[in-house]
This record gives structure tokens, sequence and C-alpha cells, in this order.
């Protein structure tokens, strides 16, 4: 594997666990020396279609962030895929980049990972504490106040957000969408309607997203 190029290593490693996906990346940074960094963080940026660039982009979750060097990552700044990433790492670590360096379109893929993230986190709680016939929420009030407080710093707050987040992935978008069509935010939820309609007669499976089984008795339909 240390002989591998950074894309195979990626295209590979992504579906690692983590714990055993740190330290193989680790050895193949080790082997690269300070020229690794690069073709890593392109292969991770590489454009892709449906699932798999969240999916390569979880990747980064596998990185000892610490790390990286500073120079790669204000190198990275500009990066339209990772630069928000690379914006988030920075601060984490204390450091302060220029504001102007990280275009608003990495700002829009790190936050639709974010709020992908505690979307799903919120699906799964409910599946292991729910009630067997509890439906799930059709707004997860974590996913409300995460949106809610990136809408109030974002230009044109909330339905700008989400026309953002849908230019940044339009496939992991669609799901935050369906969730966010029952915000109480009028503007919000028509922009967010718009998103979902447009994913659902894209013709794009719907694999991550919330499924529902047949109707049962009643005329409701359970997600799962």
């Amino acid at each position: 594997m240390l002989a591998w190029d950074a894309e195979r290593l990626v295209a590979v490693a992504q579906w690692w666990p983590k714990r055993a996906a740190r330290p193989t990346i680790g050895d193949w940074l080790d082997a690269q020396g300070t020229d690794g960094w690069t073709p890593l963080f392109e292969a991770i940026s590489a454009a892709r279609l449906g699932a798999e660039p969240a999916r390569r982009r979880a990747f980064l979750a596998a990185l000892d962030a610490t790390a990286v060097p500073d120079e790669a990552l204000h190198a990275l700044l500009a990066d339209p895929v990772l630069g928000g990433w690379a914006e988030h790492t920075l601060h984490a670590s204390s450091q302060v980049p220029d504001p102007s360096t990280a275009a608003l379109s990495a700002s829009a893929v790190y936050l639709v990972d974010a709020l992908e993230a505690v979307r799903s986190a919120a699906s799964l709680d409910h599946r292991m504490m729910a009630a067997a016939n509890e439906e799930e929420s059709e707004l997860f009030a974590e996913v409300h106040a995460v949106f809610d407080k990136a809408a109030a710093a974002w230009p044109g707050g909330g339905p700008a957000l989400l026309t953002a987040l849908t230019a940044a992935d339009p496939y992991t978008s669609a799901f935050l969408a369906e969730q966010l069509s029952h915000h109480p935010d009028r503007a919000t939820a028509e922009q967010a309607r718009r998103a979902w309609r447009a994913f659902q007669t894209s013709g794009t499976t719907r694999s991550p997203g919330r499924k529902k089984s047949a109707k049962r008795a009643g005329g409701k339909r359970k997600r799962r």
C-alpha cells in the first residue's frame, strides 16, 4: 500500500474503519514525505457523482489534522471543495486565516457535511431509542438548530444557504432539504421543497435518505 498513488489510497481506504485507515494513512504520508499532502487532498476533493464526493470527504476524519503542515492548510484554503475544512482546522489550532481566502462555496461544502452528520446522528438516535411505532420527527430539532445558526451568518439567510448547499453537493444536500422542507420559515421551507423535488425528478437513487415502508393501518407510513 505504501507504493499506491493517492487516488488509489483514497479509493480503497475510504471504506475502511477509521481506526484502520488512520495508521495506514500515516505510514503512507511518512513514506511520501512532505510531498504527500497535495496529491492526497487532490484525490479527496476529486469530482465524482452521487454519494462518492461526500464519502471521500469523510476520509478527512481519518486524518490526524494536527499533523497537516500549516503551509499545506493555508494552500488548501483556496480549494473550492476543501477550503472550508482547512479554515475550520486552522481555527481549531487557534490560527486565524485570511477570511478572503476561503471561497464561500467551500464553506457550503463544509456545512453540508456538518449538517448531514447531525441529521444522520439524529436519525440513528431515533431508531435506537424510539418505540416500535414512533415516527421520526419531520424536522429534527438538532438539524433545525445547526441550520439556523449557519443561516444567521450566511449572506441571504436560510434560502440562500439552501441554494449554496445544493450547489455544493446536490446528492447529500437533498436529504437535508427533505428535512428542511418542514422549516417554520416559509421562504426556507419553499426553497427546500424545490431542492427536494428537483432531486426526486433527477433519477438519482435515494439510498442515504430516510426511507418509508408500505402504509400501515390508519393510512400513515412508518419512517425508518
